[in-house]
């Protein structure tokens, strides 16, 4: 019996003990147990808002990001239009600076092909009449020149016919020499020029 005494005492022992924490956790249910239901309550709320701050947070990071990455391939569209347009305007503007560099040119080519066309008529003109001067002239000089010739045989016939009367006649060389000065200044007085001068000189020394 006295053996078997201290085991049962020790479980008596523990029983009393849960007893007791059983109690304190009763008296501690009663007292704090409706803060503590309250506290419980607001810390699961809490947990709930956060939860859902968090779920909401990433759902518009996710927005964001999306929102960010669709501006962004607009922005960079935009910027590939209007490159585009850019080049399709300084395509068009180095093809109409070359469209009127080409007419320029084709104007001044024309110009340059009228002129020279009008030079060259021009000058075809002018040696056609250069041409014809110098065949008018050349015929007005034959003419001249044969009448020259005709009037200096005239002139000698006549001269020889007057020197022949004259040494016949015994005339005076001072009246030889003033009937042929008198001849002389006939001939100047009908405008034969200074070939005919020479001619008469000649003439008047033939006859000396």
């Amino acid at each position: 019996m006295s053996g078997s005494e201290p085991s049962g005492g020790i479980d008596l022992e523990a029983e009393n003990a849960t007893n007791a924490s059983g109690k304190v956790e009763r008296i501690r249910d009663i007292v704090f147990g409706s803060q503590m239901r309250e506290y419980n309550q607001r810390f699961d709320a809490l947990e709930r808002d956060i939860t859902r701050m968090r779920q909401d947070l990433s759902q518009f990071n996710e927005q964001l990001t999306d929102r960010l990455r669709q501006i962004s391939t607009q922005l960079q569209e935009a910027e590939e239009r209007q490159l585009s347009r850019l080049q399709d305007s300084g395509r068009k503007l180095d093809e109409r600076i070359d469209e009127l560099n080409q007419q320029q040119t084709d104007k001044m080519h024309n110009l340059n092909d009228r002129l020279t066309q009008s030079l060259e008529e021009q000058n075809k003109r002018l040696g056609e009449r250069i041409h014809t001067v110098n065949l008018s002239a050349e015929n007005r000089l034959d003419q001249i020149q044969n009448q020259l010739r005709q009037i200096g045989e005239e002139l000698r016939a006549e001269l020889r016919e007057n020197t022949a009367q004259l040494t016949d006649s015994k005339m005076e060389r001072t009246t030889l020499g003033e009937l042929l000065i008198e001849m002389g200044t006939s001939l100047r007085e009908e405008s034969y020029g200074g070939m005919l001068d020479d001619l008469i000189d000649n003439l008047a020394n033939e006859a000396g």
